[in-house]
């Protein structure tokens, strides 16, 4: 297991991605070593033709920031042969912010509210629901430009409209 940083976010190591160290694996068999000085993650002692489950564990990468999209494999082996799996760690940005319902009473948090963020060729990149208190914290964006909308069809049935979008 190889885990890189995917600083351009397409998913293939290149040249100048540099290694990562404090990803741990879980296997259901074999022998885990890890070569710290290559942040290279090695699992002997399998049985060839048997496929195993392992799990990846990014709670101890260097930065809170950096995040492993699949965490778990399945892993077929072969005799007598190592297999690479590189594991891009995405760094991420976390948004968050509030929505509110304004009417004659006042002003208050709206909660379970669905917001989901669009990227700038408005393709879907995520979602979250707000809290009670209206606020909502969203981990998860690469790097990027995006727009955060509260769901309109959600808002179609509760019979709201929006009449101010995104402050910053």
């Amino acid at each position: 297991v190889m885990p890189y940083l995917d600083i351009n976010g397409n998913g293939k190591k290149d040249k100048d991605e540099p290694k990562v160290t404090g990803l741990i694996a879980h296997i259901n068999g074999g022998k885990i070593q890890y070569v710290d000085r290559d942040t290279i993650i090695t699992v002997s002692n399998l049985e060839a033709y048997i496929t195993y489950y392992m799990e990846l564990d990014a709670h101890n990468l260097d930065n809170i920031s950096w995040q492993i999209k699949k965490q778990s494999f399945n892993i077929t082996i072969d005799p007598n042969q190592f297999k690479v799996i590189e594991v891009p760690v995405m760094v991420v940005s976390e948004v968050s912010g509030m929505v509110y319902f304004k009417d004659a009473k006042g002003t208050k948090g709206l909660g379970r509210i669905l917001v989901n963020f669009y990227r700038s060729d408005s393709t879907l990149a995520g979602h979250t629901l707000t809290e009670a208190d209206g606020s909502f914290n969203f981990t998860g964006l690469t790097a990027g430009t995006y727009t955060a909308k509260v769901d309109e069809a959600q808002l179609k049935e509760l019979h709201i409209r929006v009449r101010k979008s995104v402050e910053s």
